[in-house]
């Protein structure tokens, strides 16, 4: 082989092995990085889970609200109208007392 041909041939072996470095190396930060979107992917279901088990404590909360509020208002309506029984039977007592002093 001519001295030419030989430098070219060298030439294309460093070449070559420069790009299987540089391949090798892409190769190495893919599965990484490969290995990091699976790490998160867990973390997102997780955090998904929590959020479905937070939500669902929301609903059951607003739920409870919602059932003390009705509570409340039955309450209160049956303390008025306990509170006008009270009214009435107070007349009908001052209406005796007056009738017991005649």
């Amino acid at each position: 082989m001519s001295d030419g041909i030989s430098k070219h041939i060298e030439q294309i072996r460093k070449s070559a092995l420069h790009f299987h470095g540089q391949y090798l190396a892409e190769r190495s930060k893919n599965e990484q990085l490969i290995s990091e979107i699976e790490t998160l992917k867990g973390t997102l279901e997780a955090k998904n889970a929590e959020l479905k088990t937070l939500n669902n404590e929301v609903s059951a909360l607003k739920e409870e609200v919602k059932l003390t509020q009705n509570h409340r208002e039955v309450s209160d309506s049956k303390n008025t109208l306990s509170n006008s029984e009270i009214d009435d039977l107070v007349k009908e007592i001052d209406y005796c007392i007056a009738r017991l002093k005649q």
